[in-house]
């Protein structure tokens, strides 16, 4: 079962992943960490290691994304800020140490749209 569920969450990364209108993307990547919260809470230890693996790879390709963002378009900037950072920070930190680039463009991230936590 918990294999069927870890399949499930991928293919909803890998569609969000390939997705630029945001609220679909959103929607799918909610899913995909719900069904992540699901699994961890009887995971062994190997599942919470591809759990974890499945998270900040998805997050790599997120901030892949980042300098192509439009950054006129409002939902997009929002989705990219709260869905990103606000819900993988563990794996933004990990990305930000191991790369300075991906530093980079989570600070220019937070500088373009930071501001919106306050709308």
């Amino acid at each position: 079962m918990k294999n069927k569920l870890l399949d499930e969450a991928r293919d909803l990364l890998n569609k969000a992943e390939k997705i630029t209108d945001p609220h679909p993307k959103s929607a799918l990547c909610e899913q995909a960490l719900e069904l992540f919260e699901d699994i961890l809470e009887d995971a062994q230890e190997n599942e919470i290691v591809v759990i974890n693996n499945v998270r900040k790879s998805f997050a790599r390709s997120l901030v892949s994304q980042i300098s192509a963002m439009n950054m006129d378009d409002v939902e997009t900037a929002r989705f990219y800020f709260l869905n990103f950072i606000l819900k993988f920070p563990k794996e933004v930190n990990e990305l930000m140490g191991e790369n300075p680039n991906f530093n980079e463009k989570i600070k220019w991230l937070g500088e373009q749209f930071g501001s919106f936590l306050e709308e």
